[in-house]
């Protein structure tokens, strides 16, 4: 009731709704009170929409179809969006805030990317956010308290008798990693069962 009087309107002026209840994002069915038409202007694009009030919501509650005309969802909601088959323009913030920005890349995407643009991308990336993907020195410390993994009462404890079985192509570069892996104390290696 608060919207509606703050859009100058009272519960007299709303006409009775089609439905007494309607659902809102398959929750609980909310009783409606009324419905007023308004024209509304979203972004540029203006519509003639149906407005449901409920005392059970506190704003508006807008049809999907209302959110189609006015541009909010797309027509084929909730299937979904079909984009063109272009390039796509991804801007994020300014450099200082771009932790806070919504996409990490702020480059030509291709929808078909081949395997150069893949790598320039993933290049970009980690040049981008070096502070993240630098590997060159020792493992930081996490930040916050010191984890704790607590089992359950009923916990059964198992182990596993023997090793897990690498290609013989896949061995040089897994025993490259676990060496790299010791040699900057992530982890260290052990002969027998350890906590």
């Amino acid at each position: 009731m608060d919207v509606l009087h703050a859009l100058g309107f009272s519960e007299a002026d709303l006409s009775s709704s089609t439905f007494d209840l309607v659902m809102a994002d398959k929750s609980t069915p909310l009783l409606v009170i009324g419905e007023k038409e308004f024209t509304a202007t979203y972004e540029g694009t203006a519509a003639s929409i149906t407005i449901t009030f409920s005392p059970d919501i506190s704003g508006l509650l807008l049809s999907w179809y209302d959110c189609i005309s006015l541009g909010i969802l797309h027509d084929g909601y909730p299937r979904p969006w079909k984009n063109s088959r272009h390039g796509m323009q991804i801007n994020s913030l300014p450099t200082a805030n771009r932790r806070k920005a919504p996409y990490v890349y702020d480059g030509i995407v291709p929808l078909d990317p081949s395997p150069d643009d893949i790598q320039r991308i993933g290049n970009d990336i980690a040049r981008q956010f070096d502070d993240v993907f630098d590997q060159t020195g020792s493992l930081n410390c996490m930040e916050g308290p010191e984890m704790i993994i607590e089992l359950t009462d009923d916990a059964t404890p198992f182990y596993v008798n023997g090793s897990r079985p690498l290609s013989f192509a896949d061995r040089p570069a897994v025993k490259k990693l676990l060496d790299d892996y010791v040699e900057k104390k992530i982890i260290c290696p052990v002969t027998e069962p350890s906590d």
